[in-house]
């Protein structure tokens, strides 16, 4: 506490509020009074001190001046208070309800200089832990974040990261944010989250938030090593190398797309968030092809750069075989999420009749609506289908047999089930 008026004592000095006072002898209830007089005096002379600074530069040296010294003594005080919280001692008490008072008006003057003399105020300055203390509506308005996030199947390690820094505002227990500058950008982002109440429940929310975040520039070393792991699961080591180029090609346009939405982003010393995950997933690009090397060496023809390819033959135009491949995807018979890995594959690997290397342009033209099927096509690919099955029934009879009595079995079973059901 002596420690704590020898400095509002050399603070108020400046301003030529405290003379001659001697608080040597230690702290009782009249200097509590006298500590809180000066105080008072000290708030009521200090905007009169600011119109005194004509200059901007002498303005800017006493605002800068000022924000130091007072967040100082603002988190000494804090110190004090945390320090004797729980005391029981009726002297201690009224410190302590001294210090309560005091401490958020420190914040009040810290926010007005922010406000009114932002061109000064030095947002990478310590900030007061009693902005952080006194920011209780924090505390719901995270609660209330990270339900929406889990009612919307948000990926549990991102929600994990999130509650972590959204705590950093109004946790002073072990306080990690380091300036003005945190803390207002957390605001903010709070903020951001706190609009999307509405998320759809289907479709990808985790991406959406991985969006927001990256427009908002959101990047500790936490997030950055979530998205690596993210990019690793989009792109997963067993897929084929096409396909997995594919997807890290469709995260890279997706997160080159996103639109920034603030100047810095959390931590002002490393680069945007959106920059690290970009290079992040173009050397990963670069490792696929390295690895594609080594596993196929004879993919590439380094003589004259042309890759070769392995073809086989089917007696069907190309029209014939798209239309084939549309009923194959729209009966699920085949899965794929990307048209041009069937475009890559059939320009690589397959001559059909009267097209020897078709354009993926050409093949993208043959994908029009249903409509435009000609009928000579339809019944080429039907009668194909029925020589298929004719092929089977002729040369798998045994297998069908098997096949049929076990069907019949099932049918009979549940009619059996069904009769007792009635019976009982």
């Amino acid at each position: 506490m002596q420690k704590l008026i020898s400095q509002l004592k050399s603070f108020t000095e400046i301003l030529g509020e405290l003379k001659n006072l001697n608080f040597a002898k230690g702290i009782d209830e009249n200097h509590a009074t006298i500590f809180r007089t000066n105080w008072s005096t000290f708030r009521e002379s200090l905007e009169e001190q600011i119109e005194e600074q004509d200059t901007s530069d002498k303005l800017s040296i006493f605002i800068k001046g000022l924000q130091k010294n007072l967040t100082t003594f603002s988190n000494d005080i804090f110190a004090l208070f945390k320090k004797n919280e729980t005391t029981d001692c009726a002297s201690l008490l009224k410190n302590i309800k001294l210090f309560r008072e005091i401490g958020p008006e420190t914040i009040e003057i810290l926010d007005y200089l922010q406000n009114i003399h932002s061109e000064y105020f030095d947002l990478t300055a310590d900030i007061s832990l009693w902005k952080i203390y006194t920011n209780e509506a924090a505390r719901n308005q995270s609660n209330l974040i990270i339900w929406n996030l889990q009612q919307n199947n948000v990926d549990y390690s991102l929600i994990e990261i999130i509650t972590d820094y959204l705590g950093l505002l109004y946790d002073t227990s072990n306080p990690k944010i380091k300036d003005w500058h945190q803390f207002n950008y957390m605001v903010n982002l709070a903020n951001e989250l706190s609009s999307l109440i509405n998320l759809p429940k289907e479709g990808d929310n985790t991406l959406k938030i991985i969006k927001l975040l990256i427009g908002y520039d959101f990047n500790p070393l936490a997030f950055y090593e979530f998205m690596l792991e993210y990019s690793a699961k989009v792109a997963s080591q067993n897929m084929p190398y096409e396909d997995q180029e594919l997807e890290l090609l469709a995260l890279l346009k997706t997160i080159e797309n996103i639109r920034p939405e603030c100047k810095h982003g959390y931590n002002k010393d490393v680069m945007p968030i959106g920059e690290s995950i970009s290079g992040s997933i173009r050397r990963e690009l670069e490792t696929i092809e390295r690895m594609r090397a080594v596993h196929f060496p004879n993919y590439q023809n380094t003589k004259n750069g042309v890759i070769p390819n392995f073809y086989f033959e089917i007696n069907a135009t190309l029209e014939e075989l798209f239309f084939l491949i549309r009923i194959m995807l729209e009966s699920h018979v085949i899965k794929t999420k990307f048209k041009s890995n069937l475009y890559t594959f059939t320009e690589r690997h397959i001559r059909t009749a009267r097209t020897k290397k078709p354009s993926p342009q050409y093949m993208r033209n043959i994908f029009g609506p249903k409509n435009d099927v000609p009928e000579r096509i339809v019944k080429r690919i039907r009668f194909s289908l029925v020589l298929l099955i004719n092929f089977i029934d002729t040369n798998f009879k045994d297998q069908l047999k098997v096949w049929t009595l076990g069907f019949i079995a099932i049918l009979f079973q549940e009619d059996l089930i069904n009769l007792c059901s009635l019976v009982a």
